[in-house]
């Protein structure tokens, strides 16, 4: 390799389209872990919104961003318009004739035309996997035909944890190599406030109100050791179509009576002081392909309740938290009564360890450089699709 930093094209699943916009905010975390070791180009698909070809912009901290759209006449659906321009993306290839890698965000959508400008450029791509359950992609021909196109001719697949390796083996898929990732955390941003002797006397739970995250469930959980813990409150961080019932359980449960509180979604300075003026994260989700706001609680400190399932216990132990069985009420609410008695005996720094050892952006940037360096030193090989369609 010529240089001594690569050049790394990075195409995001989701990208954040304007101030406040939560969707793929975990794509900045990729990109703030990485460019401190590489230099870094952001492709960004366009919309229906944003028409007029190619449009480039350079950040402060040096990052360039490239926003390609298609043509009006032709960008009548949103779809339409981010595949249209996805799988045109030959044209830009005199853009990026210095990029050394391609790292792709999710296999079909940006797999597919990422392989094809990889092909072009003649250089590795990496394909990083969040999606959950895998099966999603599974159920369809046309989607399982792409991501088995996209993943076995990657010269590397990166799930973000061990459990969605499995799942992706187990779909029958074969990749030339894979290795497991995870994903970075803002160990800066989330890190231990500075807290009274007494407890805050608050639990949170934090993310999308979709049924499979849990959060009704928490609410249930919460009303049967309500009257045990009297003064501790409950703060439900987040939106989603699970709200009206969440505020109907309130409603109708007297236990819950000016003690549970919903907040709408927060940004991630906005989260990040939630958890820093709380006692106790509850996330019992179904399934996680990593658990990241688990992990971002973890490193302020925080001890969890975590799903026993799926990705969550390859790193909350019970040094951290609990983990339970993401349907049982009982369990969750037995989960927590257990957390606020031992509570002093939870060390913050001992929970903090291990998110900020495996990774914070600095321990996440340099796998990743390993990563990328041993790609550009190995030759590249011509793959076969083997996985049935």
């Amino acid at each position: 390799m010529a240089r001594s930093r690569p050049h790394v094209l990075v195409m995001p699943q989701q990208f954040p389209r304007h101030a406040g916009d939560l969707a793929g905010t975990f794509s900045i975390d990729y990109i703030s872990s990485i460019r401190a070791y590489c230099d870094v180009t952001v492709l960004i698909p366009g919309t229906t919104e944003t028409f007029g070809g190619v449009r480039r912009e350079r950040s402060a901290d040096g990052v360039d961003y490239i926003t390609w759209t298609p043509r009006p006449s032709v960008a009548r659906r949103q779809r339409a318009a981010r595949l249209l321009s996805l799988y045109q993306l030959g044209r830009l290839q005199h853009l990026l004739a210095d990029v050394d890698l391609i790292h792709v965000h999710g296999p079909v959508f940006h797999g597919v035309p990422g392989s094809r400008l990889a092909s072009k450029l003649g250089v590795p791509i990496v394909v990083t996997v969040h999606t959950g359950p895998f099966e999603k992609l599974m159920r369809r021909r046309t989607l399982r035909w792409l991501t088995c196109r996209t993943l076995e001719r990657a010269d590397c697949v990166c799930p973000v944890s061990d459990d969605l390796r499995q799942q992706i083996i187990g779909a029958g898929i074969r990749p030339r190599r894979v290795e497991v990732t995870y994903n970075p955390v803002d160990t800066d941003l989330f890190r231990p406030r500075s807290r009274q002797q007494s407890p805050a006397r608050r639990i949170v739970f934090a993310g999308r109100l979709e049924e499979y995250k849990g959060a009704a469930r928490v609410v249930e959980a919460f009303a049967q050791v309500a009257g045990t813990w009297p003064g501790w409150t409950l703060t439900i961080a987040g939106d989603g179509p699970e709200r009206s019932a969440i505020t109907e359980i309130v409603g109708h449960d007297r236990r819950l009576t000016g003690r549970v509180e919903l907040i709408g979604s927060q940004t991630k300075a906005g989260l990040a002081e939630i958890l820093g003026s709380s006692d106790l994260l509850v996330h019992p989700s179904r399934h996680e392909t990593f658990g990241l706001v688990l992990a971002e609680a973890m490193a302020t400190g925080l001890p969890v309740i975590a799903p026993n399932c799926t990705a969550p216990p390859e790193f909350v132990d019970e040094s951290a938290g609990v983990l339970v069985p993401p349907d049982d009420v009982d369990a969750i609410a037995h989960a927590i009564g257990h957390v606020l008695t031992h509570l002093r005996s939870y060390r913050a720094s001992e929970i903090r360890a291990p998110i900020v050892e495996k990774f914070s952006f600095a321990a996440f940037g340099r796998r990743m450089l390993a990563l990328y360096e041993d790609l550009l030193r190995r030759p590249q090989t011509d793959a076969a699709i083997t996985c049935a369609a």
